[in-house]
């Protein structure tokens, strides 16, 4: 546990993740919550269980910032002249921004005059 709700865990090959426990007022579990070692929680939770992969040392500070602004919707539209619009809804308790995460080839697609 690295506090009140949330954990770290390395998978079998080392990868770490951060385990985010968070409830409907968007708070994070508070420590009566932990984890077996199998994987299933030590009492019943009513909430949101989120998985981050850190990815660098530094990702962890912000993945624990935004792990409470969780998406509940999302909307894609597409106008005649093929422009693409996503709108999300993240769930109203939590006043944070959802955190948007793109790989190295959503990257160059986004860069420049991609289409």
């Amino acid at each position: 546990r690295v506090s009140n709700g949330i954990w770290r865990l390395l998978n079998n090959g080392g990868k770490e993740f951060r385990v985010y426990a968070i409830d409907g007022s968007g708070d994070f579990a508070d420590a009566s919550f932990d984890f077996h070692p199998d994987g299933r929680m030590t009492k019943a939770f009513e909430g949101w269980i989120r998985l981050a992969e850190v990815q660098a040392p530094g990702d962890r500070e912000i993945l624990d910032f935004h792990a409470p602004a969780v998406l509940v919707d999302w909307q894609l539209e597409v106008e005649t002249d093929g422009l693409m619009k996503y709108s999300f809804t993240k769930h109203a308790a939590v006043p944070k921004q959802i955190l948007h995460f793109a790989y190295a080839h959503h990257e160059k697609l986004l860069a420049g005059n991609a289409q």
